[in-house]
């Protein structure tokens, strides 16, 4: 079997409006305040809470057109009728795995309907990154790893790029800072780091098992966040600097 990826550029776009009769003020480069002209939005774009939606329901079309059809037990997965060629979809990233004939066959059907790029190909000794992660065909078996650089941008992201390394992802001795006077709820800047921080670290879970329970515990702060979880954060980054290379 062959692994191939690509991306489908400006996907939502390919997708009707899911609201009826939405309006909209022109972009400024062709609104005329004196005209009183709004338009009439007959497309998905990107901002709107039924873009994601209304994108996901255009794909499906698409894909069983094609034959193939979608996995009742994982909704991003599309397979042939022979089980040949399975599709695995984020939004607008796919990667097909299957007989090589069937999986270059749809790749090319799927261009015909959507603006699919294709991005790589997985040939035995050879790498393709999909999703932030490195995926290497290492003949008798696939290495899944994060993609360069990702724990330099995240520490980055918090201002921790020079930050002294920990040797654990988590300890006892954490416990004491989190008493009630040294709890403060985040500000919403901070609230809005520490969302994307945490999200990030949970996508790193699935090749970090270390840092699985670590992450667990900052989750559970997601909505209301405070100084404490802050801190904990904090360390759990700490650890990821002096594990870059795990």
């Amino acid at each position: 079997w062959v692994v191939r990826t690509g991306d489908i550029s400006t996907a939502f776009l390919h997708a009707s409006a899911a609201t009826q009769d939405l309006y909209m003020y022109p972009p400024r480069e062709f609104y005329n305040p004196t005209d009183c002209v709004v338009w009439k939005l007959n497309k998905a774009i990107y901002g709107l809470r039924s873009g994601p939606s209304a994108w996901q329901k255009h794909l499906a079309e698409v894909l069983q057109q094609l034959g193939l059809i979608h996995n009742a037990a994982e909704p991003n997965i599309y397979m042939t009728a022979t089980r040949d060629c399975y599709i695995l979809v984020y939004v607008d990233g796919l990667l097909l795995l299957g007989q090589q004939q069937t999986v270059h066959n749809i790749f090319n059907q799927i261009q015909q309907h959507l603006l699919l790029r294709p991005t790589g190909t997985l040939h035995p000794g050879n790498t393709v990154s999909f999703l932030g992660r490195n995926i290497t065909n290492k003949g008798g078996h696939f290495e899944i790893s994060l993609s360069n650089g990702y724990i330099d941008k995240l520490l980055a992201d918090n201002n921790m790029s020079t930050c002294n390394p920990a040797a654990a992802p988590g300890t006892a001795s954490l416990k004491s800072t989190a008493s009630a006077e040294h709890e403060q709820p985040l500000s919403t800047d901070e609230h809005a780091a520490f969302r994307k921080a945490v999200g990030k670290l949970q996508w790193m879970t699935y090749t970090r098992s270390d840092i699985s329970y670590a992450t667990k515990e900052l989750a559970r702060s997601l909505t209301a966040p405070t100084t404490a979880d802050q801190q904990k954060l904090k360390h759990l980054l700490r650890y990821l600097q002096g594990t870059k290379q795990h």
